[in-house]
């Protein structure tokens, strides 16, 4: 059983994942023995019972800057959380009373989310917005109650160092607004033993690592009448400042190749140097840039209808969840550090920034208009317009090397807008359950991108293993007056190669043109798949073409195309029975989805060319023998070589 349990681990983590953690666990192990022989001791020469409440990464004036009405969602999540029914991450409503301890008889992974206490935010903005005493008697039960319903051995027993990290940054935002001037010894005590539970089970990297780092750094801020205050300042800094290194490339993408893990992993960065500005702590100018680039690069990505790509594991950030609603706020909070007026009706950023913070600015580098863009490093490129046409160019790379588990098989896969409106797009990363949905939509057959004999691109396993993943090179990118091109390629069906072409046809036209090249030899079955967003439906105006709509309206028109014989036709999945596409954009909930496939089993190589148009009557020929496909509307018209990408 042993055998087969590390046997898992190294598929999931990897050869490099799992050495270090080996080694992090031999090191964690030293530090809980010292951690025991704290919770042993009384300790009392090492509390100062009058220790002083710092401050937190928060906005000390957030409540009196009242800026919106208070959202209906909202206001039912905190008259839940006072009648004492929860909101917990990833899972459904639960109730809980203060003056019982049901949780330590709930699964696991429900008992670690309660713990965060993210429903203390919720109730300091319901407190914001209302001012109604109920929401401060709740809260103030709450701040009561829990340390004597959270004993620390339980604590021990059943949270993870990343559950402490965020229960304590929720706790020292809250109750630098709410008030707390001193702490009595047995208070100091029980946070004490958790700031020291963290550091004796230190993640071996990742985000969580940055995240039990961070809430280290904000604890030898908050609580500076403990005497190890300053140690724990000090790695805390070490920990953020080491992780923006590792976790962060010269593009400022986040290495997890996730767009929710790099909104989230932004956020973790914003609230360190938050920290470190109101502390009067110079941040080193190597992090200050990378997190610009983190913010500039969720701008540029930013689809025209506010969402973002869901490449890798994630969701779209529509839910009042911390995590979401913290994570929306980022790009007016880049505005306001740039010198920017921000959206005042957008309450996430008020709870970073005052009016009146005299931070230094950024320099922003951003235009007005949105243009192509490309970001060698992470393999990403946006082909885009200010006029609603968007296809974001998916060449990074599986995941963060060591620690892989939040990428997906969806190598030279796209999201495409038309018209302002999300016509394609990836299925999103559900949830971590080890179900039939989960290894489907990690699969490469439930992203927009070329299958190879039903197989996926990377090798995976559960939940959240992996094993050998596709090389995949973002091999140039092309911009000029009249249009822009990418190209990508990668060996995930080794020895056959598949190559992808985008081109965005500028001026009138303004359509997204995808070449496929599949090279190999013998006959092998090939699919070109490209998943709606579920509201769109198909509407077959030709033998390979569909007009697309939302709500009965046109939004758009694909036509595919290829040079050896292929079957062209869609499906509309209805149940989960038999999973064709399905989309996920809040974690744990799905949607049914329509799917564009064209397959073929042919002798390679072949071609597929596919059109995305936001025009009704456009006009597409593809001639093969001179490698050229022409698009056209009215009088304007161009031609696309396909054998030469840079002509």
């Amino acid at each position: 059983m042993k055998l087969t349990y590390l046997y898992g681990r190294l598929l999931e983590i990897g050869p490099l994942g799992f050495s270090i953690k080996l080694g992090w666990r031999i090191h964690r192990i030293l530090k809980q023995i010292i951690f025991h022989l704290y919770f042993r001791s009384p300790l009392s020469c090492r509390i100062d019972p009058e220790a002083s409440q710092g401050s937190a990464f928060v906005n000390p004036d957030f409540l009196k800057e009242i800026s919106a009405d208070i959202s209906d969602n909202l206001a039912t999540e905190a008259v839940d959380i006072c009648n004492h029914v929860f909101q917990v991450h990833d899972h459904d409503t639960i109730r809980w009373d203060p003056d019982t301890r049901p949780w330590v008889n709930w699964q696991k992974d429900v008992v670690r989310s309660f713990h965060r206490h993210d429903f203390f935010v919720t109730l300091i903005r319901a407190i914001r917005f209302t001012g109604q005493d109920k929401y401060r008697q709740c809260l103030d039960e709450l701040i009561r109650s829990l340390p004597q319903c959270y004993p620390i051995g339980d604590i021990i027993q059943f949270d993870k160092a990343i559950d402490i990290a965020i229960r304590f940054l929720n706790w020292s935002a809250v109750l630098t607004l709410y008030g707390k001037a001193s702490w009595s010894k047995v208070e100091l005590r029980y946070w004490f033993l958790q700031i020291e539970w963290i550091r004796a089970n230190l993640s071996p990297g990742g985000n969580h690592k940055l995240l039990e780092g961070l809430a280290v750094f904000g604890a030898g801020l908050f609580f500076k009448g403990i005497r190890r205050s300053s140690i724990w300042r000090d790695q805390g800094q070490q920990i953020v400042l080491g992780e923006m290194q590792r976790q962060v490339d010269n593009d400022g993408m986040h290495a997890s190749q996730s767009m929710y893990y790099h909104q989230v992993c932004t956020t973790h960065f914003l609230k360190f140097l938050l920290l470190c500005w109101r502390n009067k702590i110079t941040v080193p100018h190597e992090f200050l840039s990378r997190l610009q680039l983190m913010l500039e690069l969720i701008w540029w990505l930013k689809k025209p209808d506010d969402t973002h790509p869901m490449i890798g594991d994630g969701s779209q950030l529509v839910t009042e969840d911390r995590e979401h609603w913290e994570a929306r706020g980022l790009i007016p909070v880049y505005d306001r550090l740039s010198g920017i007026t921000a959206n005042n009706s957008d309450d996430a950023v008020d709870w970073f920034l005052s009016k009146s913070d005299t931070f230094p600015k950024f320099k922003t580098v951003l235009k007005s208009k949105r243009t192509s863009k490309t970001f060698p490093s992470s393999g990403h490129v946006v082909l885009q317009n200010d006029m609603g046409q968007y296809l974001f160019f998916n060449c990074g790379p599986f995941g963060f090397e060591p620690f892989p588990h939040h990428g997906h098989a969806d190598a030279l896969s796209v999201e495409v807008c038309l018209n302002g409106k999300t016509i394609v797009m990836d299925p999103g990363g559900y949830a971590y359950r080890d179900d039939a949905i989960r290894e489907f939509i990690r699969g490469t057959s439930a992203h927009s991108t070329i299958t190879v004999d039903n197989r996926s691109q990377s090798q995976l396993y559960g939940n959240a293993g992996v094993g050998r993943t596709a090389a995949v090179s973002l091999i140039r990118f092309i911009n000029t007056e009249q249009w822009d091109m990418a190209e990508g390629e990668h060996d995930g069906y080794d020895p056959v190669r598949h190559k992808r072409k985008v081109y965005f046809v500028k001026n009138e036209i303004n359509s997204f043109l995808i070449y496929d090249y599949v090279v190999g030899e013998g006959p092998h079955s090939l699919k070109a798949l490209f998943h709606l967003a579920p509201e769109v439906t198909c509407r077959e105006i030709s033998s390979n073409g569909y007009n697309l709509l939302i709500d009965n309206e046109f939004v758009g028109s694909t036509y595919i195309y290829s040079d050896k014989p292929c079957s062209i036709g869609y499906h509309k999945n209805k149940d989960l029975q038999d999973l064709k596409s399905i989309i996920s954009k809040r974690t744990g909930v799905v949607e049914f989805s329509t799917v564009i496939e064209a397959k073929s089993k042919i002798h390679l190589p072949i071609r597929f060319v596919t059109v995305f148009s936001p025009i009704k009557d456009i006009r597409t020929a593809i001639d093969w023998r001179a490698m050229q496909c022409t698009l056209s509307i009215a009088n304007k018209r161009t031609r696309i070589d396909l054998h030469k990408p840079d002509s």
